[in-house]
């Protein structure tokens, strides 16, 4: 060691080498580096995340389709409308004493009277408008009787006779 050779003394070793011999977590080709900045973390971040205009495009199209679904309904009903306005509307007959227009007369009432009136009341009262000679007689005394149970027994009367 006195000899003065710088070969017995230890390796000292360089900044560079120091650098290079460092901890994996230190060095940037290592797998195991730390990045105090993660630049690929935040172009995925990016990616997977949409912008708030591709977001606003996004919600955009949504509604254009809500509203087109919206349009073509309504369309679509205009259209029912414009042919119910057109068509002439089917009415009812008036029942007579002919025994042989007796179902025709029953089939147009329910499906364009009593379908569509609630109370028994009134279907008693348009009965009777659409009723003329003897059948209407027939009936007559039932207009006397409770509504429920007077619409009921002209139905029962018309259909036994």
């Amino acid at each position: 060691m006195t000899s003065g050779n710088m070969g017995d003394l230890p390796h000292v070793k360089t900044e560079r080498e120091l650098c290079q011999v460092s901890s994996p977590f230190l060095n940037p080709t290592s797998d195991l580096y730390y990045h105090a900045f993660p630049v690929k973390m935040k172009t995925k971040i990016k990616r997977e995340t949409p912008s708030a205009q591709e977001t606003e495009e996004e919600l955009m199209k949504e509604v254009f389709k809500l509203q087109n679904a919206e349009i073509q309904s309504m369309v679509l009903s205009q259209q029912q409308l414009v042919t119910a306005v057109t068509l002439p509307q089917p009415e009812v007959p008036r029942l007579g004493g002919n025994p042989m227009q007796y179902k025709t007369f029953v089939m147009a009432f329910e499906a364009r009277i009593q379908s569509r009136v609630a109370s028994n009341a009134d279907r008693r009262y348009y009965l009777d408008q659409h009723l003329i000679g003897e059948p209407k007689d027939l009936i007559c005394g039932c207009v006397h009787i409770e509504p429920d149970k007077g619409y009921l027994e002209a139905r029962r009367l018309l259909e036994k006779e």
